[in-house]
C-alpha cells in the first residue's frame, strides 16, 4: 500500500494543514466544565458535526499567495 492512499501520512497532507489557536476565557471554561459535570451540558451533536466538517474543510483550502 502506497502512502498516497493514506491521506494523514503524507508530508505534503501536513504542510498545508494550519494551526489555529481558540480562546476561551477562564470563567467560560469554568461554566462549561461546571454543566457538564452537572450533567446539564446539552450537546446538539449535528451542529457540533458541521462545525467540524466546515473547520476541516477551511484547513484543507490553501493558503492564497502571500506579498513579500
Amino acid at each position: 500500500m502506497s502512502n498516497k492512499s493514506q491521506p494523514e501520512q503524507c508530508p505534503e497532507y501536513f504542510e498545508r494543514k494550519k494551526s489555529l489557536v481558540i480562546t476561551a476565557s477562564p470563567s467560560r471554561i469554568s461554566r462549561l466544565r461546571r454543566a457538564y459535570l452537572d450533567g446539564n451540558l446539552k450537546v446538539d451533536s449535528k451542529r457540533l458535526a458541521e462545525k467540524l466538517i466546515a473547520f476541516e474543510r477551511q484547513l484543507a483550502m490553501p493558503e492564497p499567495p502571500r506579498d513579500d
